[in-house]
């Protein structure tokens, strides 16, 4: 222990020489916090319009209002023709498009369906869905009122609820569906890989660039005291990181931790020391500083983002690529973090995530440690 402790002391002042190091574990979570919870947003408000209405008739600009009174949609401009719409949607100048042909009052006085088209842009499949179903609400409430219209002109008196299926939803953990409060605790899990991995990648790359790395090979350390002397810096590092992160994710997101706190910290130990495993294996096996920072790179932030659930659900991908996830650490930390961080749940559902992670960073410490060896051989 005295040996690691003398190597990690070396590290911490090798750290604080190096302001750029200091900068990228410290400044860059929060910023990366900050781009994600901004940039990466699934909410639609205030979808633009584009309106062709061949009708031009107080039905058709009574439909058109009750568009617009959703608050979901905002009339942008009216046109002559469905050609003007087409250009506008290939130049994505408008969201979606809305056509109303001709005889569309005279069709709801007769009692006949009377059509409207919308063009969507599918090119964006999720705007595409949550407009169609903003779209279809919208039209299904403009049904009802010219369906009890109909009901007082025939001389019937309307029932004061119409029989209609009332869905009430209830959202749990989420309720105004934020997609902020998914992104923000997911990106938790990513930010964390990514310092983690580069950091400790470009470690002992650049023992062997400054020539330090023959002081080490005859130093009286066996190759997991030299592992453990390097790792320990940064995993000090990166626990004040997440600490900065989440007083970060309060603050600008207001996402609050509903969780234990105690019970985040110990899980995130074991998973950023797994990440710093990666960084250390990635260090072993390269000899300069782009390759390290690129297989590192590969090896932790490109799976971590694609295949643990963070953007995309593993349930809609491929049967191959669902196998593949089981094998990315980010994937069982993701469903910790949201799970202490918005259900406020604790190890007693989330042990098997733990367990994995337990076993990751062994299983990977373990490795690197087996190829640290044979390079000191």
């Amino acid at each position: 222990m005295r040996l690691i402790w003398t190597l990690a002391m070396k590290e911490f002042i090798h750290i604080r020489r190096d302001p750029r190091t200091m900068a990228f574990i410290i400044f860059l979570p929060i910023m990366m916090l900050i781009i994600l919870g901004y940039g990466v947003n699934f909410d639609l408000k205030d979808i633009s319009l584009a309106v062709v209405d061949y009708d031009r008739t107080p039905a058709s600009r009574e439909f058109l209002e009750e568009m617009t009174a959703s608050g979901y949609f905002y009339i942008d401009a009216y046109y002559d023709s469905i050609r003007e719409l087409d250009r506008l949607l290939d130049l994505r100048a408008a969201r979606a498009g809305v056509v109303i042909p001709r005889g569309f009052q005279r069709d709801l006085e007769r009692g006949e369906t009377a059509s409207v088209q919308f063009l969507l842009d599918g090119s964006d499949g999720n705007t595409a869905a949550i407009a169609y179903g903003y779209i279809a609400a919208v039209s299904n409430g403009y049904t009802l009122d010219k369906l009890r219209e109909r009901m007082v002109a025939a001389g019937l008196e309307p029932p004061r609820v119409m029989p209609t299926v009332q869905v009430k939803n209830r959202y749990w953990y989420n309720p105004e569906l934020k997609s902020a409060n998914f992104i923000v605790s997911g990106s938790i899990a990513i930010i964390m890989m990514m310092i983690g991995a580069v950091v400790t990648a470009l470690t002992l790359v650049q023992e062997k660039e400054s020539g330090t790395i023959e002081q080490l090979i005859v130093s009286p350390v066996r190759p997991f005291q030299v592992i453990l002397g390097k790792v320990l810096p940064y995993l000090f590092l990166c626990l004040i990181a997440l600490l900065l992160v989440l007083v970060a994710a309060y603050w600008v997101f207001g996402l609050e931790l509903k969780g234990d706190l105690m019970q985040l910290l110990l899980m995130a130990l074991v998973y950023v020391f797994g990440v710093l495993g990666i960084g250390i294996f990635v260090s072993s096996i390269v000899d300069d500083m782009a390759s390290a920072m690129l297989l590192a790179v590969l090896l932790s932030i490109l799976p971590s983002v694609f295949f643990s659930g963070f953007v995309f659900p593993i349930r809609n991908m491929p049967l191959l690529l669902q196998l593949i996830t089981y094998l990315v650490p980010a994937r069982y930390f993701l469903s910790i973090i949201r799970g202490i961080y918005l259900k406020g749940i604790g190890i007693e559902i989330l042990w098997g995530e733990v367990l994995f992670l337990v076993a990751f960073a062994v299983v990977v410490f373990g490795f690197a440690s087996t190829r640290f060896k044979k390079r000191l051989d």
